[in-house]
């Protein structure tokens, strides 16, 4: 049976569906000797189909990645305009998904790939459609997970959002929303306090009236929506995109050197590939001018320092060769003995962000805080950049270049070691700086 009629004439009669009906009607529509488009009857079909399942609550493996491929191929393949969801496109595609009165899972998934994955915003009718079904799919539970947080990525960043290379004040007022009903709450994914600073920072720095300054309808609305909040990260936010001192540069009291010596007494080369440490040394340090040089010809290592460290803010500056495409390197913190785990601020041409082995539900497991605007953050190769990295209780931050771009919060380790990394590339360090806090 490839036909959907049949399909659908035998799911609504027996109310059941099989895993040999989703192999049935794949391989009879989107089998690759299959050319043709997925036309507009077969894609109601299919949206009759998932309604049927919804609503006798039957759940068949395949069948929701196949719903999201079928849809996705009817709306973004069109011969009109590929990749576009046009205005027509859009007020069908609302009517067919709310014609039981609900958004299912299948469906939710469905709008937000679609979002993703069109080349251009789609219609405003559209894009509020998701956002509303967005707010209401995280809000089920008042804790925003991160399943929860790559959806929200995908339709606020994804090719379909309303500004592409902004953040919308419709999507802005969705985070809002969002933090403000679930502020009170423990158990947020890790990254969401980050991207959310993250993205209220683009929409109100990015906007083509005032770009990169807050004005007053701006500061209104800010100062508005943070009314029901219980964090102020509002505040952040009003500075979060325009350079502001280091806590080195505000107060250089109280700071010592935190260079390594020639010698490299009191550090320790560790290796993070497995077997293998040589006895080849590409770590120097000019003492003359403090810079600390890794050649990057050696192994994949760590250069720790021995003693283990608890609240402190790191202040250090990196650069690369002149001209390098491509490096790699970066700054460890909270790093058990051997590394295995580490909180790392990194340094590659699109750095500017933490990430790290740490131990979540039990399981050591990485974690990634990149956002969109980190990677604008680093300077070109050749040109010093300045990192500072605060240790505090179970909390990390770091400022990059100006700006705080992370901050991680419950971090495994309440103390730990620090370390430089050596990742095949040359890399030099200087004006190392420590202080306890």
């Amino acid at each position: 049976m490839t036909d959907l009629n049949g399909l659908l004439e035998e799911v609504s009669a027996t109310e059941t569906m099989t895993s040999d009906h989703v192999a049935l009607f794949r391989r009879g529509l989107l089998h690759p000797s299959n050319s043709a488009p997925v036309s507009r009857a077969r894609a109601e079909q299919a949206v009759a189909i998932n309604q049927v399942l919804t609503r006798q609550n039957i759940d068949v493996a395949g069948w929701r990645a196949l719903f999201v491929e079928l849809m996705s191929l009817h709306i973004l393949r069109d011969e009109g305009r590929p990749g576009v969801i046009e205005p027509e496109q859009a007020g069908w595609l609302q009517a067919q998904i709310m014609a039981d009165g609900c958004i299912d899972s299948c469906e939710l998934e469905l709008l937000v790939h679609l979002c993703g994955a069109a080349t251009a915003a789609c219609p405003v009718a559209l894009n509020q459609f998701i956002l509303d079904a967005v707010r209401d799919a995280v809000l089920v539970d008042n804790r925003v997970c991160e399943a929860d947080l790559e959806m929200l990525r995908k339709v606020i960043y994804g090719g379909g959002g309303l500004e592409r290379d902004r953040v919308a004040r419709s999507e802005g007022d969705l985070l809002f929303d969002i933090n403000s009903a679930t502020s009170e709450v423990e158990g947020h994914a890790p990254g969401w306090q980050s991207f959310f600073i993250t993205a209220i920072s683009d929409c109100v720095f990015g906007d083509q009236q005032s770009p990169g300054k807050v004005d007053e309808e701006e500061a209104t609305w800010l100062i508005r929506r943070s009314e029901n909040s219980q964090h102020a990260w509002w505040a952040e936010v009003l500075t979060s995109d325009r350079d502001t001192p280091s806590e080195y540069e505000q107060d250089p009291s109280g700071w010592r050197d935190f260079t390594p010596p020639a010698s490299l007494e009191g550090w320790t080369r560790i290796p993070i590939a497995p077997d293998s440490l040589t006895t080849y040394q590409q770590w120097s340090v000019d003492e003359g001018t403090g810079v600390i040089t890794c050649q990057g010809d050696g192994a994949h290592e760590w250069l720790r320092y021995n003693q283990m460290l608890g609240d402190f803010v790191w202040y250090i500056e990196w650069r690369v060769r002149a001209g390098a495409p491509n490096y790699n390197s970066g700054v460890g913190v909270r790093m058990s003995p051997m590394g295995e785990i580490y909180y790392q601020a990194q340094t590659t041409p699109r750095g500017g962000y933490l990430f790290g082995d740490t131990i979540k539900d039990g399981l050591v497991q990485r974690v990634t805080f990149k956002n969109p605007t980190s990677r604008h953050r680093i300077k070109p190769a050749g040109e010093w950049n300045v990192y500072e990295i605060r240790c505090r209780g179970m909390q990390l931050s770091l400022w990059a270049n100006g700006v705080v771009v992370n901050r991680w919060d419950n971090i495994a380790l309440r103390a730990g070691h620090v370390a430089l990394e050596a990742e095949n590339y040359f890399i030099q360090f200087r004006n190392s700086r420590i202080k306890r806090c």
